[in-house]
C-alpha cells in the first residue's frame, strides 16, 4: 500500500484540517495586532493621527475617540481569539479522528 491509498479516503478532512492550521496560524498572528491599536491610540498622548495603513483604517473606521477605540480594540481581541479557537478544535478534531481512522 502506497500513501497515497492510505490517505485518499481522508483526503477531505485533511484538506479541512490544513485549513483549520491556516486559520489557527492567522489568528496567532493578529493577536499582537490589538494590542499595537490599544498602545497606539489609546495610551499615547498627543495627536491620534497615526502613520500607516492600520492607524489610518482605525481612524477611518471608528474616528477620532479613544473609548471607541479601545471598544474597537477589546471587540477585535475577542474575534481573533474565538476563531483561534474555533479553528484550533476542527484542527485537534479532524487530525485526531484521520489518524484514529474515524473520518470518512
Amino acid at each position: 500500500m502506497t500513501w497515497k491509498t492510505l490517505l485518499r479516503p481522508h483526503a477531505k478532512a485533511l484538506a479541512v484540517g490544513l485549513l483549520a492550521v491556516i486559520g489557527e496560524t492567522i489568528a496567532d498572528l493578529l493577536q499582537p495586532w490589538t494590542l499595537k491599536i490599544v498602545f497606539d491610540n489609546v495610551l499615547k498622548s498627543g495627536s491620534l493621527k497615526g502613520q500607516g495603513w492600520l492607524n489610518q483604517l482605525i481612524l477611518s473606521t471608528v474616528g477620532t475617540n479613544r473609548l471607541a477605540i479601545l471598544k474597537f480594540a477589546a471587540v477585535a481581541a475577542l474575534v481573533i481569539a474565538v476563531a483561534g479557537a474555533v479553528c484550533s478544535y476542527w484542527e485537534k478534531y479532524l487530525t485526531t479522528s484521520v489518524g484514529q481512522g474515524n473520518a470518512r
